[in-house]
């Protein structure tokens, strides 16, 4: 019931409590955040809370370990615990207040501290000066007086953890106040007491009249006797009560006497000596948990010993009722594993909220929520608050941290001066992790200071490093240029040479070596035989061939040291290049030690300098490293009070220093001052690129020649920021150009960086030609001729000037010829922009001066302007050489291949006169392509031909540009030197379609050519025969070519391809002859027949019909050509025979009857056998035996004779010559012809129907039967 009651009043306290804190949280002001142990959430507590009720109930459990890391959470689970279980009466007991200064000292050496466990965080507390609550180990001599001091306050927190009115019998006593009322109380009995012992002696009172007391008689009589006798014997029994009480808290220990001294006990410790009072207040009070924290700091475990023997003792005392649980919240390694398991009844580990890799997070969550964010210009680097949280694993020093750095950040970065948010929080973790570190370095003293205090003495040692090596360097170089011996090969041939010297061998070929080998000069060149040289002790020289010629040894060392070999050998093995760009690169490095801030040496060599003096700083050297600690750390320590700079020149620096950019009219108050505050870096990168700086620093001073060097390179590293912010520098350069301050901004970047007066050009304040002509007028007019050509050794300076439109403004500068001007009229600079709003005057001095860029677009400036006729934008060499400006034409000419390049780019057609024309072609002589390129783009033609223009001659005759009277010429001119007399193309030709050009000019101006082609006699053979066996050229082309000649039968031969040969035989040009005609029969026999045919009217007065092949004499006859009577004649000497054998002949004279049937002219009556013959011919088809009985009808042959050649012709035919009934035939054309040939006769009758034939004979043709002789019979 009493536990229910408890826990009952505890939840209602809570309530309260809930009330009062939601109250308190609805503030939104925000304070610091205690370090105090803190209520854990459920989910994270309930599983140790259930472990330690269930420990608490277990009356076998009286030793309870909460273990876990510092700043693991062990109190506030202890805490948690409390708060949700109030039915448990404990007490605390917390020993983390107490050191020992003796032991400890601020000035004394560190103790020995056992760090095989430690956590970077602690390691780094120790680095600084180990604190008192951390880990201490003291030394055998002093630890009892230190357990001594730990256990009195046990005893007197545990003793004070009881009312004292519970205990009233510990000898420990104290101060207690007795309240107002009990005062009062205690008075009022005593009163009381003293009133009614006065009513009971009243009697005596009254009797004695020495005392006047009838007043008091009076007022005492009112009490009633029984009422004061038992008022007045409750306060005797009162005071015997505290009588006693007062007696029974008397004791004695000990008794000293004269000489010596007597104790009741004696006590091992304070503990021991003590366990009574423990006792007795474990009797008087109802505490149930002792909860003891931080015993563990003082690694002294006999407390630990001593503490279980006291709960063990309290546990068998009769005085106690009840179990007495301690609970300890130690580190994991307090103990060993086997004595910390048999020590405590129960360990409970507890998971540490906070550790080295968590810590940044907990520590951006805590920054975020009590760091207001209105006040944070940038927000802190990730990379910082991760490295500074490795090295902490204390939930307390986290929130310590950022408790400091809110008040840091909220008063000094909430001021007129601007800090980096950065280097502030390092300096509060500095603080929070090395204390006396951050001490020292406030008071410029100590580890950390040491690294900025001897940066300038390292910078020196490391100029002075390189100024020797640099020397060196120098050194070997002019020992390079003045070794005469230009590589290794002509130092061992002097080494040769001074062998032969010393003994006058010059005949030697050879030296012979100790071993008997010989070595020759090409040898001793060599690495393997010089180093045989080297290895012999002597070297004879020697002719090989000549053993009898014998010279005196020599000692080759003392050969090498005469000629100090070894010495130039490794002089000759520096390359001069090498040498120089090592020394350049010195140069470079030494120029940029002098002006490395500390913050950029660091990331580089001095890094290694600060690794080693910050060994025992790790998170130290991460901050210099990465330049979160810097020599600004003053600004970061307090309050910044204006004096020699004033709060905006502050702020400024503060900010150049954060590598934040200002603008370039930003307001510098005291510039000398501020220059002489910043360092190189904060004023590289453009950051130094303002107004106030750079006129301080470009005004002439009277200065130390120390601090004007220094002031030259702080000028100088502010413009080499240009690179980086070039559109600064371009303000800036405006600003000082448009106030005449031009030359001394022009002088200073130029001995800045050269670059930089170009990089001023690409910004966006000179994108006018205006403005870039006003800057490279003050480049011009400040740097001398020599300076200029070294600026323009890449052309770059020469391209913006050449881009310039108006240079107006130079001429007069450009006439005088000074400083740089004179670099401009020297190289000479090629204007190729120039605008039109030029005058003509100054622009003819521009092209005087050979200053004018002969392009397309100046061409075309320069013909507008210098003629006056602006309209006209066509520009051609003929228009150029009339114009009146001096020097043109040999400019013109000097580079004649760009100026025609230039003009081609017009679009149409270039207007160039003839002989223009011819000019520009013979100056570009050497330039085939161009001459090619130029002659398409033109139009007028060329007269003739001639060798300096052979390159367009193909051109000429393609576009049909030669005159005339040129044509022929031209033909002959191509044909020999192009075609190489038709032998081919030459191999001097590059276009392998000349043959094919002047084919076709050929073809296109045969007509023109026919009449004065063939002039030249010794070469129009080779001429006809190349036309002839060119299968390009077409038969029309030779026809017209050909007409006024006769062609020679030499040319008709083999090499005439086999198309020509239709055309030979067709054209005029070739005339009849037996040669010919044989000629056709050996290389063209198909085409013998046309030979003839065309030429038929010549032949048949010579042709030999009887000598004839058949073959011939068919295709004459079936030619149609020749007349019938000439066909007559050529198949009469055919014989009879040959138709019964050749098909052709038999065909040929059927054609030829039909042919004869056609112009009725039938053969002579002495061929009628061989007709009648031929009929019988198995070639002949059913129309050629009509055919020639059409022609025997024609040639008057009687029906008998008809009669018996009818039934070759079929049986229908066969019937109607031996019948008399009528035939049926069909209407085909070769029936209808032989039935209407008959009936012309009178043979027959017939009725032809379109598809019917009906005949019969005629009653006539009987008779002839029958008057026929047997004679006449007998021949057919």
């Amino acid at each position: 019931m009493k536990r229910l009651w408890d826990a009952l009043a505890a939840r209602i306290c809570e309530m309260g409590e809930g009330y009062n804190t939601s109250q308190t949280l609805s503030s939104k002001e925000k304070f610091f955040e205690p370090l105090t142990p803190v209520l854990l959430k459920e989910h994270v507590s309930s599983r140790y809370e259930r472990e330690l009720r269930h420990a608490l109930e277990n009356p076998e459990i009286l030793n309870i370990a909460i273990t876990g890391s510092y700043g693991a959470g062990k109190s506030s689970v202890l805490k948690t615990f409390f708060e949700n279980h109030r039915s448990y009466k404990h007490t605390f007991i917390s020993l983390a207040t107490f050191t020992k200064p003796d032991l400890v000292g601020e000035s004394g050496t560190k103790p020995k501290v056992d760090t095989s466990s430690q956590t970077p965080a602690e390691k780094g507390a120790d680095a600084a000066g180990p604190k008192v609550d951390k880990d201490i180990t003291v030394e055998k001599a002093d630890k009892d007086v230190l357990i001594n001091r730990i256990e009195e306050t046990i005893v007197q927190q545990l003793l004070y953890a009881v009312p004292a009115s519970k205990v009233p019998k510990s000898r420990l006593k104290r101060i207690t106040q007795t309240s107002s009322f009990h005062l009062s109380l205690r008075t009022g009995a005593m009163t009381a007491i003293a009133v009614c012992a006065l009513r009971l002696y009243s009697p005596t009172i009254a009797n004695n009249s020495s005392v006047a007391s009838s007043w008091l008689l009076e007022k005492l009589l009112l009490i009633s006797e029984p009422l004061a006798l038992l008022v007045l014997a409750a306060g005797g029994i009162w005071l015997l009560h505290t009588a006693l009480k007062l007696l029974s808290l008397f004791s004695i220990d000990g008794l000293t006497l004269k000489g010596g001294k007597l104790e009741a006990t004696q006590h091992g410790s304070v503990l021991h000596k003590n366990v009574d009072e423990i006792i007795y207040c474990f009797e008087r009070s109802d505490v149930d948990v002792v909860v003891i924290e931080d015993l563990d700091r003082f690694d002294v475990q006999e407390i630990f010993f001593r503490l279980r023997e006291i709960n063990f003792i309290i546990r068998n005392s009769p005085q106690v009722k009840r179990p007495v649980r301690f609970v300890y919240a130690i580190r994991d390694e307090m103990f060993g594993v086997g004595d910390k398991t048999k020590f405590f009844d129960l360990i409970i580990p507890i998971i540490p909220v906070v550790h080295g890799d968590n810590a940044n997070e907990l520590l951006s969550k805590l920054l975020g929520e009590r760091v207001s964010s209105d006040r944070l210009p940038h927000r802190l680097h990730e990379r910082l608050i991760d490295n500074v949280g490795y090295y902490i694993d204390d939930m307390r020093l986290i929130k310590n941290l950022v408790n400091e750095y809110s008040i840091y950040e909220s008063l000094l970065v909430c001021g007129e001066v601007k800090l980096d948010l950065n280097k502030l929080f390092a300096m509060v973790a500095i603080r929070n992790l090395y204390p006396r570190a951050f001490a020292d370095l406030a008071k410029r003293r100590g580890t950390l200071y040491s690294i900025f205090e001897e940066y300038p003495a390292w910078v020196a040692s490391q100029f002075q490093s390189k100024e020797d090596e640099l020397s060196a360097l120098q050194a070997r170089r002019i020992a390079r240029q003045h070794e005469q011996a230009t590589d290794v090969v002509e130092l061992r041939a002097r080494v040769w040479y001074e062998i032969m010297r010393r003994d006058q061998a010059w005949e030697a070929t050879s030296l012979q070596l100790d071993d008997g080998s010989y070595i020759s000069l090409k040898d001793i060149a060599e690495d393997d035989g010089f180093a045989r040289f080297k290895a012999a002790n002597n070297a004879r020289p020697s002719i090989q061939k000549r053993p009898d010629v014998i010279w005196n040894p020599q000692k080759t060392e003392m050969i090498l040291k005469e000629v100090n070999y070894e010495a130039r050998a490794k002089v000759l093995a520096d390359s001069l290049p090498e040498l120089d760009a090592q020394i350049a690169k010195l140069e470079r490095e030494i120029r940029h030690l002098k002006a490395v801030p500390f913050r950029v040496a660091v990331r580089k060599t001095y890094g290694g300098v600060v690794r080693e003096r910050l060994t025992d700083f790790k998170m130290v050297i991460f901050l210099v490293l990465k330049g979160y600690l810097d020599t600004d750390f003053v600004d970061y320590l307090g309050y910044f009070y204006e004096g020699s700079l004033t709060q905006s020149d502050k702020n400024l620096i503060l900010a150049l220093g954060r590598d934040e950019m200002a603008g370039f009219n930003t307001k510098v108050e005291k510039p000398e001052r501020v220059i002489r505050a910043l360092d190189h870096e904060s004023l590289s990168q453009g950051r130094g690129i303002l107004l106030g700086l750079m006129n301080e620093l470009l005004k002439p001073r009277l200065l130390e020649r120390e601090e004007s060097e220094e002031r030259a390179e702080k000028l100088a590293v502010i413009l080499k920021g240009g690179h980086q912010e070039p559109e600064l520098l371009g303000e800036a350069t405006e600003y000082f150009v448009e106030f005449e301050k031009g030359n001394e901004l022009v002088r200073a970047l130029h001995s800045a960086d050269s670059d930089l007066i170009f990089s001023v050009l690409s910004t966006r304040r000179f994108q006018t030609d205006a403005s870039r002509a006003r800057w490279i007028y003050h480049v011009l007019d400040t740097l001398t001729a020599d300076e200029t050509a070294r600026l323009d050794e890449d052309g770059t300076l020469s391209t913006w000037v050449e881009q310039l439109e108006d240079v107006s403004a130079w001429i007069p500068r450009m006439s005088a010829s000074e400083r740089g001007w004179q670099w401009l009229r020297s190289k000479p600079i090629k204007f190729s922009n120039i605008s039109k709003q030029i005058s003509p005057d100054d622009l003819k001095a521009v092209v005087t001066w050979r200053c004018l860029k002969l392009d397309l677009r100046m061409l075309r400036l320069l013909c507008q302007v210098a003629d006056g006729n602006v309209e006209d934008d066509a520009v051609s060499y003929e228009r150029l050489v009339q114009l009146d400006v001096p020097n043109l034409k040999e400019q013109l000419d000097e580079d004649i291949v760009a100026v025609v390049e230039q003009l081609l780019q017009q679009e149409g057609m270039l207007d160039e006169s003839s002989d223009t024309l011819r000019a520009l072609l013979e100056l570009l002589s050497t330039q085939p392509d161009k001459m090619r390129e130029l002659f398409s783009r033109t139009q007028c033609s060329l007269p003739s031909l001639d060798e300096p223009l052979r390159e367009v001659w193909l051109l000429a005759m393609d576009e049909d540009r030669i005159d005339a009277n040129g044509m022929p010429g031209a033909v002959w001119m191509v044909f020999r030197e192009v075609l190489n007399d038709g032998e081919g193309v030459s191999a001097a030709v590059q276009d392998r379609n000349a043959e094919a050009v002047f084919l076709d000019y050929i073809q296109s101006k045969a007509e023109v050519l026919a009449h004065e082609l063939w002039s030249e006699s010794d070469q129009q053979i080779k001429l006809q025969r190349y036309l002839l066996c060119n299968e390009r050229v077409q038969d029309e082309t030779l026809a017209h070519l050909f007409a006024p000649i006769k062609i020679d039968f030499a040319l008709l031969d083999s090499s005439i391809p086999a198309s020509r040969w239709a055309f030979i035989s067709e054209a005029d040009c070739v005339p009849y002859s037996q040669v010919g005609l044989d000629i056709f029969r050996v290389h063209a026999p198909h085409l013998e027949l046309a030979y003839l045919l065309n030429r038929w009217e010549e032949a048949r007065l010579k042709l030999n019909f009887s000598a004839l092949p058949i073959s011939m004499t068919v295709a004459l006859s079936n030619s149609q050509v020749p007349s019938m009577g000439e066909v007559m004649q050529l198949w009469s000497t055919v014989p009879a025979d040959v138709f019964m054998k050749n098909s052709e002949a038999a065909v040929g004279l059927a054609n030829a009857c039909a042919r004869g049937n056609q112009e009725w002219m039938p053969f002579s009556e002495s061929y009628l056998p061989v007709l009648f013959e031929l009929t019988k011919s198995p070639f002949l088809s059913q129309g050629n035996r009509a055919d020639i009985m059409i022609h025997l009808l024609i040639m008057g042959c009687d029906w008998l004779s008809v009669a018996a050649v009818l039934p070759h012709l079929g049986d229908e035919f066969s019937a109607l010559a031996g019948q008399r009934r009528p035939i049926r035939l069909a209407a085909e054309v070769e029936n209808v012809r032989l039935i209407k040939a008959l009936q012309r006769r009178g043979f027959v009758r017939a009725k032809i129907f379109d598809a019917l034939i009906i005949a019969c004979r005629k009653k006539s043709t009987y008779s002839g039967e029958r008057a026929s002789s047997p004679s006449q019979a007998g021949w057919l």
